[in-house]
């Protein structure tokens, strides 16, 4: 049997377009969040080597380490809106993979420094030499009042984790703990999920996936497997009994 916490080995980029659209991920997605995203490629013509980072998900203090960590998702820039921000790791360093124009079809992983007291992120410190920006450069993390994460940067400039239906980092408690999962919207209902190694942040391999409602179906080269994605849980449960959770 195949369930989707086994490991891959081969690495399918989703198919590139050069048309937008606007789709709603699952009908329990309200009206509000239901945003319209842009088509984005994740072929690389410059990807830099991301420093290893740990997620401490499966620690002995995982509730207080999730708690910890849920600044792990996927950032909209009001600057970039066409592009993503995707920031793994943990209370000590961590890995931001961008894009700020899909036409461009440069993806960086860039090393964060994290800055956390008593459990609890602060801020964190980008490099953002390698894209021709600043190399220290501070960005303040804190919740706005809806209680989204959101990243503030000295120019005013703020990144939004406000990710709709099942777009975000899961981690996976069960079958596979070492594991992330990053989903992103590509068009319409097509999505794009890397399954990166939680160890190092290396992206190990990358498939494509179709959101229903609320059936999540995942194009493993092992074959087709569905999830179910909970909205108010913030998990895709499989058939087997494997569940990934949303920071």
């Amino acid at each position: 049997a195949f369930h989707p916490s086994q490991s891959q080995q081969t690495q399918r980029q989703p198919q590139t377009s050069a048309r937008h659209g606007a789709f709603c991920l699952n009908a329990v997605v309200s009206r509000r969040d239901c945003i319209s995203l842009s088509l984005t490629t994740i072929i690389a013509t410059t990807i830099l080597t991301p420093r290893p980072v740990l997620a401490s998900y499966d620690d002995d203090d995982a509730v207080n380490a999730k708690v910890a960590l849920n600044y792990n998702g996927v950032y909209t820039d009001p600057n970039h809106a066409k592009g993503y921000r995707i920031l793994i790791g943990n209370t000590e360093s961590a890995t931001i993979k961008l894009q700020d124009d899909p036409n461009s079809g440069i993806v960086y992983n860039l090393p964060v420094q994290v800055k956390a007291s008593d459990g609890i992120v602060q801020n964190f410190s980008f490099d953002f030499s390698a894209k021709g920006g600043p190399s220290n450069i501070v960005g303040v993390f804190a919740k706005d009042r809806e209680g989204i994460p959101i990243i503030t940067f000295p120019d005013g400039n703020s990144w939004k984790k406000r990710e709709t239906g099942p777009v975000g980092v899961y981690y996976d408690d069960g079958m596979n703990p070492k594991k992330l999962y990053v989903i992103r919207q590509l068009k319409g209902p097509e999505l794009t999920v890397d399954i990166i190694d939680g160890k190092n942040g290396v992206v190990t391999s990358t498939i494509k996936a179709k959101a229903g409602n609320p059936t999540i179906t995942f194009e493993f080269p092992g074959g087709s497997v569905s999830g179910v994605f909970s909205l108010k849980k913030k998990t895709i449960s499989f058939e087997d009994g494997n569940v990934w959770t949303k920071f």
